[in-house]
Order: structure tokens, then sequence, then C-alpha cells
């Protein structure tokens, strides 16, 4: 098994979710973490996304501080490349802002 990086997936307007790839790839492991220069919230979830009502969303991420990135993680230890990551989706808090998205390949 190797981690590798995926993409840098960009928020461009707060609202609008992101697929972080429209394109199937399976996993076996997704680790998604906040990008330095963020001053708001991201969001993760699924096609539903809609921070306004909470459909979709299965994780909030607070902007960084100097120390602390925030992420969030997930994989399927029984089910080797049993994520897909273009069954996930990002948004923003703010405009422009982005989030760094690496994977365990099985």
């Amino acid at each position: 098994m190797a981690w590798k990086p995926f993409a840098v997936v960009t928020v461009t307007n707060a609202g609008t979710p992101v697929q972080v790839t429209a394109t199937r790839k399976p996993v076996h492991a997704v680790l998604i973490e906040t990008y330095w220069t963020n001053s708001g919230r991201m969001y993760v979830g699924d096609s539903t996304l809609n921070v306004s009502t909470n459909t979709g969303l299965m994780n909030a991420l607070p902007p960084p501080t100097t120390n602390v990135f925030p992420s969030v993680s997930a994989g399927i230890p029984s089910a080797p490349n049993g994520l897909n990551l273009s069954d996930l989706w990002i948004d923003a808090q703010n405009n422009g802002e982005k989030v760094i998205v690496s994977y365990l390949e099985n």
C-alpha cells in the first residue's frame, strides 16, 4: 500500500459544492485536510451536500491555526478500495478556499 497525493480542491463559490473528482477513483482510505491559507470552515459531504440545511453533511472542518491543520479521514479495512473519491463533495464558508486530498491505495 502507498499513501499518495490526489489534489488540492478549490471551492470557487462558497455554497456551491465541488466534487473531489468526476472520475471514479476507488481507494482504501482518504484524508482531507484544510489548506493553510483558509480563513473559514470547509465542509465535506456527499452529492446532496447543502450546508444551509445540513443535508449530506459528513464533516465540518474549522479554519487552520498556526500549529493545527484540521482534517477528516476515513477507511474501510475490511473492504480494500471500498471508498470512491468521486462520492465526496467539498463546500466552503468563503469563496476560493481549499482542501488537500490524499489517499491510501491498496
